[in-house]
């Protein structure tokens, strides 16, 4: 299990947010460069809503800086794997983030959303018959107090969309025997969080494939 700390010291204008992680980068391919770890926590800031501000309001922010050791898994160093890390572990980051500023101002700061982008890709390396496919697969928002969450969406750190059934039975030897949502999932109450996706698919020729995903064992 990767653990990551995060806190917020704000003083004369100035924001810094020192981030610690107790893992190393490993093998797993899920450190993460420190441009992509600054995306993450930057995009969470100017999610935050400024009172009496117009729509450039995101130009009148003062700098937060951003510290984190050298080689661990958010400032990952050559050779370390970074495949999962700009889709994975950037999630991760949000979630640490957002957990902080939920303390500071919980009315604006919504509930963990699904935590993981489930970065699904397949294919065949048959001589003649070679193919492959990757997308993201959605899931549910986190409620807040302004309303309950999303359904079958992606959150914070991509704006993907899943390829039309159509277009994928038309290119590609499978099928999708299901796609939709799985309900009850987000809760209950006034406000509840988004239901997750289901997507089944049905392979119509031998076909590999490979899922970077988490959040199985370990909610957000």
């Amino acid at each position: 299990m990767v653990r990551a700390t995060g806190t917020f010291e704000f003083g004369s204008g100035f924001g810094t947010e020192p981030l610690r992680s107790t893992s190393r980068h490993g093998g797993a391919g899920a450190g993460q460069h420190q441009l992509s770890v600054g995306s993450g926590r930057g995009g969470r800031f100017l999610c935050l809503p400024l009172p009496h501000a117009g729509p450039d309001a995101r130009l009148c922010r003062r700098p937060v800086s951003l510290t984190a050791p050298d080689d661990c898994l958010l400032n990952a160093r050559y050779p370390a794997a970074v495949a999962a890390g700009n889709v994975e572990t950037s999630r991760r980051i949000v979630d640490v983030v957002m957990g902080a500023l939920a303390q500071a101002d919980p009315e604006r700061i919504p509930a963990a959303s699904h935590g993981s982008m489930n970065n699904l890709a397949m294919g065949s390396a048959t001589p003649g018959a070679t193919w492959d496919y990757y997308e993201t697969i959605g899931g549910g928002m986190g409620a807040g107090a302004m309303g309950g969450g999303h359904s079958g969406v992606q959150t914070h750190m991509t704006n993907t969309l899943n390829t039309p059934i159509e277009v994928l039975e038309t290119r590609f030897p499978l099928r999708i025997t299901r796609y939709g949502l799985r309900r009850g999932f987000g809760g209950v109450g006034r406000r509840a969080g988004g239901d997750r996706l289901v997507r089944e698919l049905e392979f119509l020729s031998p076909t590999a494939v490979s899922l970077i995903t988490e959040r199985r064992c370990y909610a957000p």
